[in-house]
């Protein structure tokens, strides 16, 4: 199984969900993600290049920043195909 990459957001409908350690969280329309960081550009490398607006960590450094899929968004879109989720 590969890792997840970009394409797979846009593909799921769901948007990029990146936090840091500090508590800034920002939600990023997939369709822009690919724009700025390409289809194929996996979480990790995502990452690896983001600077905290807020504290200024970078990458994974200190608190750290995630990008992950916002689980919000895939428990709506089990809850449209009928399924009681979240």
């Amino acid at each position: 199984m590969r890792a997840p990459i970009l394409s797979d957001l846009v593909a799921a409908g769901q948007r990029l969900d990146i936090s840091c350690g500090c508590g800034r969280r920002v939600l990023m329309d997939p369709v822009e993600a690919v724009k700025k960081f390409g289809s194929r550009t996996g979480f990790a490398d995502i990452e690896d290049r983001l600077v905290c607006s807020a504290c200024g960590t970078r990458g994974r450094d200190r608190r750290g920043i995630s990008a992950r899929p916002c689980i919000e968004d895939h428990y709506a879109g089990m809850r449209g195909k009928g399924w009681g989720v979240g």
